[in-house]
Formats: C-alpha cells, sequence, structure tokens
C-alpha cells in the first residue's frame, strides 16, 4: 500500500514515474511479466537481470514485450500475437508520437550504457523516483504530431533524433549519446526531472526575492543600474538597455525577466559543477547566495545527490 501511494504521488508530479516493483524477477506463473528478460538471449540476459537485481527497474533492450505463436491463417501462414512497448502508454498530451529505434547490437555497449545509467543517473536518485524500466536503443528517433490551436487539421514534423524520452511505462535512452558524453548526459537528464519536481510551491522562498517583477513586460526606472537590481533581486535572467522616458531623461529598463530561466541559471550552476566559480564570481550579492542555498537545500529534500 505504501509503493503504491508513492506511485500515484509520483503520477501526479511526473508522467514517468512507476514505483510498483515486484519483489521478485522471477513472475508467478499466473502473470506473464512481459518486462521479464527471459526472452533475450546470451550475455543479454545477465545484463538485464542483474541491472534489475541492482536496482529494481527493468531493463529493455528493444520495444517488443511478446511475439507469440498463435497458430496458421486460412492459408497456412503462420500468426502472431505481438505486443509493443507504447511509450506514450497513459500520458495525456496535445501532441502525438511516433518512434524509430536502432536496436544494441554490442553487448559490450549494452554494459556500458546500463552502468552509466546505474552510477550516473539512478545513484543520484532516490528509489521513489526510479522508472519501472529503461529501454536502451542505439537511436532514438521521434516525430510528433500537433494540431495548432485553431486548425482542423495537424501534420507530423520532421523524424528527428532524441537523446531520451520519458514515457509512463519505460524512459527510453539513445546509447549513442549517452556513451559520447556520460556525465554531460546525465546532468541533462537529471535536470530535465528536477524541473518536474521543482515546482513553485518547493521554490516559493527561491522566488521570493523576485516575485515583484518576474513576468513584467517591463521594468522602468526602477533600478539606477544592474547591480541594484542583481542585489535586491538577485535574478541572473534578464535583458536591459538604456531608454528615454517621457521627459527624455535616461532610464534603466530591464526585459524578459523569468521565474523559469531565474531558476535555471541557479540550477546549471548545480548541476553542471560551476558552484565554485558561480560563488567567486556573486561573492557580493547576499540575496544570489541566498538563492542558491535554497534552492540546493529544496534538491536534497527531494534526496537527490548533487556535487
Amino acid at each position: 500500500m505504501k509503493r503504491m501511494k508513492i506511485y500515484l504521488c509520483l503520477m501526479l508530479l511526473i508522467s514517468v514515474w512507476a514505483c510498483s516493483k515486484e519483489d521478485s524477477i522471477i513472475p508467478r506463473d499466473s502473470e506473464v511479466n512481459l518486462f521479464y528478460p527471459n526472452r533475450f538471449s546470451g550475455a543479454y540476459v545477465q545484463i538485464c537481470q542483474d541491472f534489475y537485481a541492482e536496482t529494481g527497474c527493468y531493463l529493455l533492450l528493444n520495444d517488443t514485450l511478446k511475439h507469440e505463436y498463435v497458430g496458421v491463417d486460412m492459408y497456412g501462414n503462420p500468426v502472431y500475437k505481438t505486443e509493443l512497448l507504447d511509450l506514450t502508454y497513459g500520458i495525456t498530451s496535445t501532441r502525438q508520437w511516433k518512434f524509430v529505434f536502432d536496436y544494441a547490437t554490442e553487448e559490450e555497449r549494452v554494459q556500458k550504457a546500463a552502468d552509466i545509467v546505474k552510477n550516473n543517473i539512478l545513484a543520484s536518485m532516490d528509489t521513489a523516483y526510479y522508472p519501472y524500466s529503461f529501454l536502451l536503443v542505439e537511436t532514438l528517433k521521434a516525430t510528433a504530431y500537433q494540431i495548432e490551436e485553431g486548425d482542423l487539421v495537424g501534420s507530423w514534423s520532421e523524424l528527428h533524433e532524441e537523446s531520451d524520452y520519458v514515457g509512463s511505462r519505460a524512459i527510453a535512452l539513445s546509447m549513442s549519446r549517452l556513451l559520447a558524453d556520460p556525465q554531460e548526459f546525465a546532468d541533462k537528464f537529471l535536470k530535465k526531472l528536477l524541473i518536474k519536481l521543482l515546482t513553485t510551491n518547493v521554490l516559493k522562498d527561491f522566488y521570493a526575492y523576485g516575485n515583484a517583477y518576474y513576468g513584467r513586460n517591463e521594468i522602468v526606472g526602477e533600478f539606477d543600474t544592474e547591480e541594484d537590481f542583481l542585489r535586491q533581486t538577485g535574478i541572473l535572467s534578464f535583458t536591459s538597455s538604456w531608454e528615454e522616458d517621457e521627459d527624455g531623461n535616461a532610464v534603466l529598463v530591464f526585459y524578459d525577466v523569468s521565474y523559469l530561466d531565474d531558476r535555471d541559471k541557479y540550477l546549471e550552476a548545480i548541476l553542471e559543477r560551476k558552484e565554485k566559480e558561480f560563488k567567486q564570481k556573486y561573492a557580493d550579492y547576499d540575496v544570489i547566495l541566498r538563492k542558491l542555498e535554497l534552492l540546493k537545500q529544496a534538491i536534497v529534500e527531494l534526496s537527490f545527490k548533487i556535487g
């Protein structure tokens, strides 16, 4: 019951995370566990079994969950019952997605990718946020169908390569991108997850310093210098220019003050291991340093390991 409550809470936060796990990797006779790795061959079976044993997450290497012979048709041709992994299952969106996978063919690359997922991604997360399964593919390409507001018919976007896709039953990861730069890949993935979890309520103290200015079209003449703006608000994401007011006086105007972009500037310093340089740069700005600590504390309270 406790795990189910965790599962329901996480589904409200992010549609991906499914925390209900089987206690044993071996499915019960009355249930066929389509995520069980017995349909793979050779070393792949051991890689997938070891991954589950160490993490509690299933590891998939293709999107075919079942391909079962059921007989022949009237012409004598074999008939199979096939079930594919639907990455968009359970996700409500205005977009429809289609995917094209290049499957992994080298056991060594699969083992390396599995180790990176364990050591660089899952090791930074609390087990409560672990997904139900991972789908490791060599490359991941996607196309989206979307109907714009006011239109009756939509269109499919050009097929493009993705690093990952977060689904309700599985997270698909591109091994080619994961293996190219493991730490950069992990940082970007964890940032994506944290952004979903760091809601405005979680960061209310962080945002409190700039609430009077976020989202305004213009901030005209309220600050004499950019330094004054930084010292009072701690907002790092903005554009500014000197302009003339109605009386012909030069005033400093601030634009593009976004609370999300502001959060991302601080998050970048934490996740990309630039905190030392960040603190040196803003050593004389107390509000900025306080906001940095507030964000770090919020991340720690979400049971993420940083630094």
